[in-house]
């Protein structure tokens, strides 16, 4: 489930395009476009904060999800849009947040979180003694 409804996500399109009648949109997009693009919206999010080791409920606590989850989601109805409706690429691209999932912080209630995948201290072993020397001619 997305961050933000799909009727979030539609209203949010009729302020960028300066709609005042949410109803008026029918002639720029379909109700399932909206889905779509909410889904993967959110679905961007996820992928991003899987692969840094985030889990499942610290991503749906995300503080900022739903302002990501709006722009991600203007962005791709914006981009599927664009040929139909004439919009200006470069206004476009300015929704497109994706590339900053790598690296914003991830809050919770103001908190950071810690990716639960990553360990969260300093790993050690002991050093060695032996005097072997090993080499690449060195026979296995």
């Amino acid at each position: 489930m997305a961050f933000i409804t799909d009727d979030q996500l539609k209203q949010s399109f009729a302020d960028v395009l300066k709609v005042f009648n949410v109803g008026d949109l029918k002639s720029f997009i379909k109700d399932f476009m909206v889905s779509e693009c909410n889904l993967d919206a959110y679905q961007d999010i996820r992928g991003a904060l899987f692969q840094r080791g985030y889990t499942a409920a610290q991503i749906d606590s995300w503080d900022r999800g739903a302002v990501f989850n709006r722009d991600i989601g203007l962005f791709w109805l914006l981009s599927r849009t664009a040929n139909v409706n004439q919009w200006d690429m470069e206004f476009t691209e300015k929704f497109d947040r994706r590339l900053e999932l790598a690296n914003v912080a991830v809050t919770s209630g103001d908190l950071v979180l810690i990716p639960a995948g990553y360990p969260t201290g300093a790993t050690f072993s002991q050093l060695s003694t032996t005097n072997d020397n090993w080499t690449l001619d060195t026979p296995l």
